[in-house]
């Protein structure tokens, strides 16, 4: 009898130790699962505030931004000299609108993944949707109220691209132009036939020494861009240059006893006392 008691006693103590552990155990899960809740819920309201703070920082700007719009519109020329500014404004309106819609698509998405719901920031989201949509509204009949002051807002900007693209292309001509040059070679019959020496051997409309005049013809020359010329093949035993160019900007690249090319070594140096160059070879 007493081994018998002796054995329900230990049976119940074991039950007891091991009901313990399991009561432990899920004690500390429960504990864990409580933590990472609030962890997730703390992220939330960050997450929250950051996004608020955000779409009420770009809803002013916003604001700002229609102000001024409203203050340039309210006349023709008003309109007319400030459409670059008016452009400007409209898409700093459109792009601020776009990045509010994804930033509170994007807290709803985290609000609804969350284990807790919050009343109050749902309260607060579903109040900044209808602000936004509002928002939407206004800007719509600021748009409306534009076109209805004949300032087609596409037109104009077709318009400005034109201008900044014409703009663009008379400064490129400009340079282009800034940075062209001349070219002439052959023999001294062939140079002579056009034009450039005389029997002489002086050049023609050019000095030995003196840079080239305005009153050469260039309709026979060859006309480059001395940005990127940089070399001229001449395959002849003799060649020299007849117009003038400082020694030290380029060089004979020579193989046996033939020329093969002419190198440019320092483009801005070589072409600073002429844009046209004048090669004789035999």
């Amino acid at each position: 009898m007493r081994k018998f008691l002796t054995f329900i006693a230990a049976s119940l103590i074991l039950y007891s130790c091991e009901n313990y552990q399991e009561e432990n155990e899920a004690l500390k899960l429960s504990l864990e699962k409580l933590q990472n809740e609030k962890i997730e819920q703390e992220m939330l309201m960050d997450d929250f505030s950051e996004t608020m703070a955000l779409i009420q920082q770009n809803l002013q700007e916003i604001r700002d931004k229609e102000g001024n719009i409203e203050n340039l519109s309210l006349s023709k020329e008003g309109l007319r000299n400030s459409k670059d500014e008016i452009i400007d404004d409209l898409d700093v309106i459109r792009k601020k609108m776009e990045e509010n819609k994804n930033s509170l698509e994007d807290l709803k998405k985290k609000m609804a993944g969350s284990h807790r719901q919050n009343a109050n920031m749902r309260k607060m989201v579903d109040q900044m949707t209808l602000e936004i949509a509002k928002k939407d509204s206004s800007i719509e009949v600021l748009r409306l109220d534009l076109e209805n002051k004949n300032f087609q807002i596409a037109k104009l900007k077709s318009e400005m691209d034109y201008i900044r693209e014409r703009k663009e292309r008379e400064l490129q001509e400009k340079e282009d132009l800034l940075n062209m040059a001349y070219y002439i070679a052959g023999d001294y019959k062939t140079l002579e036939e056009k034009g450039v020496v005389d029997k002489s051997g002086g050049f023609i409309g050019i000095g030995r020494v003196k840079t080239l005049q305005d009153d050469l013809d260039k309709s026979e020359f060859t006309a480059i861009d001395k940005r990127t010329f940089s070399d001229l093949m001449v395959g002849k035993r003799k060649a020299e240059l007849l117009s003038t160019h400082p020694a030290h900007s380029y060089q004979w690249e020579k193989e046996d006893k033939n020329i093969v090319r002419l190198i440019i070594l320092d483009k801005e140096a070589f072409w600073k006392s002429s844009k046209t160059m004048v090669l004789l070879w035999d």
